[in-house]
């Protein structure tokens, strides 16, 4: 397969917009943020932030901001891996040394933050991803971008953040949700996407031999054996497919992927690089790397930010 011109039919569904425009209303979230006084290095302030989301769920991110005499700072929004969480401060002290505030975020119901949703989980599945799949207004992605949209929001405002120079970056999951805060998002003005999870899902279904897609495959197995529900678990899918979002990205992406990644294949990546609408945007290929980071692309992601945010 010729990965660098795949790019399959998007599944977009005729309402897919509109579903996400009705999901875009104000709200006004408690927001408990708590400034470490103590944290060493004093280069920069560091806040445990709580954010309520709408159903009352209570997750928590990270605020780093730089210690100068600057009045606005670009911002970065960074989204963890699946399993993971908001991860530890020290990870993200080199965005914030470049003059960069960094927002991370936690997914209700992963690392420490709880969910306050009520799902139907279905048999002898471990994770979140098909976490009330049979109701995509319950479905447990539908609420993370709700949460998200709501995020970006509020962050937004803050006085010292200047909401023109915002990026958002992960990588597997926190990469497909990049993906897609770009795309319902038009005021992100730069994507890092790391091989990206929730890309091209029915192909993922479809080749991954490990991770989340997995978990579909085992929903299938123990309680729909001949997968007569298979249709509308994928159109409810397409709803969070992170290759749909795609199109309405016009900002620079940069991407990555590594060639021998069994979690999130070459070819769910490339389907959703192939459709972005974005002039700039470039996938760097890894072809010895698995589903793992790389102090290469550690580098790239340093360079894009300093070029497109300062």
């Amino acid at each position: 397969m010729n990965l660098k011109n795949y790019k399959p039919a998007l599944t977009r569904q005729p309402d897919f917009n509109d579903f996400w425009e009705k999901r875009k209303v104000p709200f006004q979230p408690d927001v408990k943020v708590n400034w470490l006084d103590d944290y060493p290095v004093k280069q920069v302030k560091v806040a445990d932030v709580t954010f309520t989301c709408r159903d009352g769920t209570p997750i928590r991110s990270w605020m780093i901001v730089p210690n100068n005499e600057q009045k606005t700072f670009p911002a970065v929004v960074h989204f963890h891996g699946y399993t993971a969480g908001r991860g530890a401060v020290h990870e993200f002290l080199k965005y914030a040394l470049m003059g960069v505030a960094v927002f991370c975020f936690e997914l209700r119901g992963q690392g420490f933050s709880p969910d306050h949703a009520l799902y139907n989980r279905g048999n002898y599945l471990p994770g979140w991803m098909t976490n009330g799949i049979e109701d995509l207004l319950n479905y447990y992605y539908v609420h993370v971008y709700k949460d998200i949209m709501d995020y970006l929001s509020w962050m937004k405002k803050l006085d010292f953040i200047d909401s023109s120079r915002l990026a958002v970056m992960g990588e597997s999951q926190g990469g497909g949700l990049a993906l897609a805060a770009a795309g319902l998002n038009p005021d992100v003005k730069l994507a890092i996407s790391d091989f990206p999870f929730l890309s091209h899902i029915e192909k993922g279904v479809e080749l991954a031999l490990g991770g989340p897609y997995v978990e579909v495959a085992q929903y299938f197995k123990y309680n729909d054996p001949t997968r007569t529900s298979y249709e509308n678990i994928m159109k409810n899918f397409s709803y969070v497919d992170a290759m749909n979002f795609c199109p309405d990205i016009t900002c620079p992406v940069l991407m990555s992927i590594g060639l021998k990644d069994t979690v999130t294949p070459a070819e769910t990546v490339f389907a959703a690089f192939n459709h972005l609408a974005s002039k700039t945007k470039e996938i760097d290929i890894y072809t010895d790397y698995g589903h793992e980071p790389n102090h290469f692309k550690e580098e790239r992601r340093l360079e894009w930010i300093a070029k497109y945010l300062l």
